[in-house]
């Protein structure tokens, strides 16, 4: 007996799901958007950059032109005047490298391989970099600035009107030392006090011009041509200032003024009585105080004893008129006395 041959046929496949392939291609569309908006965002920063970039550039000559003149007024210290540059040359990558953010990425998009998006894909901006920028570095630019401050190694014989030699510092302790000097002194500065104070100020000896100033008003040449005690300034009021010798300093000796004509003389004659010559004094008295002090006492006895000898010889004048008047007095006395008794003898003859 034959069987029954079933044949049985399978159902035909549900039809294909899409969906995981559009979501996935919506996504992979997301994250490329999303990369390029942040791509766009970065070209922005870039672009901003250089234009800051180019900003700084274009004001690095003034600003450090200004800065020089504030470090040359003392308006600022070094170290400030080197933060200064340091902080703008970073505000404005002065340097450069400054990356940028590459090519757009659209042209590896697998959408755009048959044709790029409309108006193109975004072309980077090409930016140049001037020669004098190509090597300029921060470091390279605080070093001319420390050269500028501490001075050249030697001047530049094609400026003449400007010494490189002395810096930023130098003129500025130059025109400084001069100042102090001449207020102190009342006077220039020589050549040589110039040349060892620059040297003291190069060296680190001297800080700051008030350090100067305290080195010249401690020093002994200083203290023995203007520190006086308070005898010296009572002497230079009585007999006027001390003389100076060739080097300026005091010699301790002053000079007094004499006005002779002033001075009693002897009258015709009295001198030969007196058996005293008086000096003869000068117009002047040149010496230190105590002798200037003994010869005005020379003085003041010498008018002493000229009013003394005028009184004298005026006395003597006087006793002897006196004693004249008393010797004719008693003369006329006897003789009236003697008239008187003759002529009592005679009123006695007649009496009787």
């Amino acid at each position: 007996m034959g069987g029954t041959k079933v044949t049985y046929n399978p159902p035909p496949p549900p039809p294909k799901d899409e969906f995981p392939e559009k979501y996935l291609k919506y996504q992979q569309k997301k994250d490329e958007d999303r990369d390029y908006l942040d791509w766009t965002k970065q070209l922005q920063g870039y672009q901003t950059k250089k234009s800051q970039q180019q900003t700084g550039r274009q004001g690095w000559q003034d600003f450090k032109s200004g800065v020089h003149s504030q470090l040359g007024q003392g308006l600022m210290t070094f170290s400030q005047a080197k933060k200064e540059l340091t902080d703008y040359a970073d505000k404005y990558n002065l340097a450069g490298g400054i990356a940028g953010p590459g090519d757009d990425p659209r042209k590896n998009w697998e959408r755009y391989q048959d044709g790029g998006p409309e108006g193109g894909f975004t072309q980077l901006p090409d930016y140049q970099t001037p020669d004098s920028w190509k090597n300029w570095s921060v470091q390279g630019a605080l070093n001319k600035l420390q050269t500028a401050y501490t001075g050249a190694a030697a001047d530049d014989v094609s400026t003449p009107d400007i010494d490189e030699s002395l810096g930023i510092r130098g003129k500025r302790n130059l025109s400084h030392i001069k100042a102090a000097h001449e207020e102190l002194y009342g006077e220039p500065i020589s050549a040589d006090d110039l040349a060892k104070a620059q040297a003291g100020f190069k060296s680190g000896y001297y800080k700051d011009v008030q350090d100067y100033r305290t080195g010249i008003t401690s020093s002994k040449a200083y203290k023995d041509r203007f520190h006086k005690s308070y005898l010296e300034n009572y002497y230079d009021s009585e007999f006027g200032e001390a003389l100076k010798d060739a080097e300026g300093k005091s010699t301790k000796q002053r000079t007094f003024n004499f006005d002779k004509s002033l001075l009693p003389q002897y009258a015709q004659g009295i001198e030969g009585k007196t058996g005293i010559t008086t000096p003869n004094f000068k117009d002047k008295f040149t010496g230190t105080p105590s002798e200037i002090k003994e010869q005005i006492q020379n003085v003041r006895d010498t008018r002493k004893f000229l009013y003394s000898a005028g009184l004298t010889n005026l006395q003597g004048d006087i006793d002897k008129e006196t004693q004249k008047l008393k010797n004719e007095g008693g003369r006329e006395i006897a003789r009236i006395g003697k008239e008187g008794d003759i002529y009592q003898s005679v009123v006695s003859a007649f009496n009787f």
